[in-house]
């Protein structure tokens, strides 16, 4: 009937598969609840009825060995249907049943009397009989065929994520905006539950099982295609070029600054490289998706002790979705990259057209701040102010570390990518590298309120310390390489050997970008290379000075290392060696 040629056409229809199951569990209840009733019949795992009264708790125990939660007292008709006792139809069957009892003669009635308590006497014995359960017993031989039934969950779950790509409405009932479809999604399947238990709670609840994981990871993929399209680098600007290197460099796959808030995903398995673009006001978008994976990643696990907690003892070690957590995390760490990338490419007008447009090297008077660090200030304010309201504490502090050590790296290459700088011209970046980095060293707390009263329990006017930290250790560099191009060359040789410690791993390569921006010639610089005893060959991979200072730059940003446990050693040491150094020229005699 199940296969084959002869397969019964309705074999696969679930609205008939599970009015059998209720009729067959129907009838083992109302079976159990006759026998209880008019034969005294004793079921294992069931207490016997009242004597003249029906006992509720007695029904209910046996109902639950069923798989139900609660049941009402039985009775049964001249027919044999079964009515609720409390009903007036079950009221009027009671009162006919006792009336009978009553008729005939005396004697009669003593004999049945008689017979009926020595026939009874075994059910008040601790010695009589028990038989098995009849609940379950015809059920259970549906648990092997309810595959119909999943697969109507299952298609109904694929009907509500198909509808949830097209629904951006989000609720605001939470400390965060989720999708209102992934609520939706949750409560259909703890409905899901309850009528799945109603049945059975073995090898179909299992099953059940499989499909919400399933169905949560195909909606952990929709959430991951309302992010923007990354952007093809082929013939973009150099910062979204340089954008995709650093970000994809430092953000990996699945990593987090601290417990989740990075997702968690293995960091072997890096993304491929891609640079975003977020068009404006879709930050909001993906903030969005980020707090209802968070909400997800919480609601699944309260959903998988719930589920461990209902099912069959066979299958309970069997129950995790900590698969689908990770999921859900991944798309959270996409997300905080994405932002990450956008904000970068924010940048690019700032720091591709504004900073590169100005002739560096005919720069003579130090002024005020350049044009380009207003403008970076009017792209990374208020993008910061909204990703803060709509993000957890701890992912937007992982966005500001990310954005910032990123930052500082596409900064510091495209001042690099200058041919040119004069001695004013250092200036003049020192002074707007000290803007651009009061503005990073602010994004942790932008848009916090100092007022008394203020609600928000994260308002604080210092950003974390080791946020600063990392922060002043990255301009330190871009600091330490602008003093070295406005220094003499004469006394550049002196002075690179106090702050080479400070300069990265390639030190070759940063005294390469530093003497081509200060103009030396190329017999020059060998010959600087010479007197440090440097190798030759090292000048034949720092012919592209952008490719150089990129390299340097992705090695030191791929270490993951916690950059605060040395950062006050190596500023020590930086200040001992400047202060040695300056004795030295101090003491030297004039002439």
């Amino acid at each position: 009937l199940l296969h084959g040629s002869c397969k019964d056409r309705d074999a696969a229809n679930a609205t008939i598969l599970l009015k059998a199951l209720q009729k067959t569990m129907l009838f083992e209840r109302e079976m159990t609840a006759w026998l209880q009733r008019e034969c005294q019949t004793a079921f294992a795992g069931a207490s016997p009825p009242d004597k003249g009264s029906e006992n509720k708790n007695s029904a209910k125990k046996s109902s639950v060995a069923g798989g139900k939660e609660s049941e009402q007292n039985l009775e049964f008709d001249e027919d044999g249907n079964a009515v609720k006792a409390d009903s007036a139809q079950g009221i009027k069957i009671k009162y006919l049943r006792n009336s009978k009892k009553k008729d005939g003669d005396g004697g009669a009635k003593s004999k049945k009397n008689v017979g009926t308590t020595a026939a009874a006497a075994p059910s008040d014995s601790s010695s009589v009989m028990q038989v098995p359960p009849l609940l379950g017993m015809a059920s259970s031989a549906f648990d092997n065929y309810m595959s119909p039934y999943i697969s109507l969950e299952r298609e109904n779950m694929d009907e509500q994520i198909s509808n949830a790509s097209l629904d951006a409405n989000v609720s605001q009932r939470g400390e965060f905006p989720v999708f209102t479809s992934s609520t939706t999604l949750f409560v259909y399947m703890k409905n899901s539950i309850t009528r799945c238990t109603l049945l059975t709670r073995g090898k179909a609840f299992f099953l059940l099982h499989i499909a919400f994981r399933e169905s949560l990871r195909k909606y952990a993929t929709l959430l991951s295609k309302k992010f923007p399209s990354p952007i093809s680098t082929a013939g973009s600007s150099i910062i979204s070029s340089a954008v995709t290197q650093t970000t994809n460099a430092v953000v990996p796959s699945g990593g987090g600054s601290s417990g989740g808030a990075g997702g968690g995903g293995s960091g072997s398995n890096q993304s491929p490289a891609h640079s975003y673009r977020i068009p404006s006001g879709e930050e909001k978008t993906i903030c969005h998706v980020i707090d209802t994976c968070e909400y997800c990643v919480d609601t699944v696990e309260a959903l998988e002790e719930l589920i461990r907690e209902k099912m069959s003892s066979e299958y309970q070690s069997k129950v995790d979705m900590s698969g689908e957590q990770d999921a859900f995390q991944n798309v959270t760490a996409k997300g905080l990259k994405i932002l990450v990338s956008g904000l970068l490419n924010r940048c690019d007008t700032a720091l591709g057209k504004e900073l590169a447009s100005i002739n560096w090297l005919t720069i003579d008077v130090v002024g005020e701040e350049s044009g380009y660090v207003r403008s970076l200030h009017t792209v990374i304010q208020p993008f910061a102010a909204s990703v803060r309201k709509l993000l957890p504490s701890v992912y937007f502090k992982s966005f500001c570390d990310k954005f910032a050590r990123n930052f500082a790296s596409l900064y510091q290459q495209s001042i690099v990518r200058q041919k040119r700088i004069s001695e004013a011209g250092t200036q003049q970046l020192l002074l707007d590298v000290y803007n651009v980095k009061t503005l990073l060293l602010k994004l942790p707390i932008t848009g916090n309120r100092s007022k008394k009263g203020d609600d928000d329990g994260d308002a604080t006017t210092t950003a974390p310390a080791m946020y600063v930290r990392m922060v002043q250790k990255d301009f330190s560099r871009i600091e330490i390489m602008l003093k070295l191009v406005g220094t003499p060359q004469d006394m550049l040789m002196d002075v690179f050997k106090v702050n080479k410690a400070s300069l990265g791993v390639s030190h070759t390569e940063d005294l390469q970008i530093v003497m081509t921006l200060k103009g030396m010639k190329r017999s020059d610089q060998q010959a600087m290379f010479d007197r440090l005893g440097l190798e030759a060959q090292a000048l034949n991979s720092t012919n592209n000075p952008t490719a150089a200072i990129s390299s340097t730059i992705l090695m030191a940003s791929q270490s993951t290392s916690d950059v605060a446990a040395k950062m006050n050693s190596d500023l020590s040491q930086m200040r001992q060696k400047m202060d040695q150094f300056r004795m030295t020229l101090s003491s030297k005699p004039s002439g």
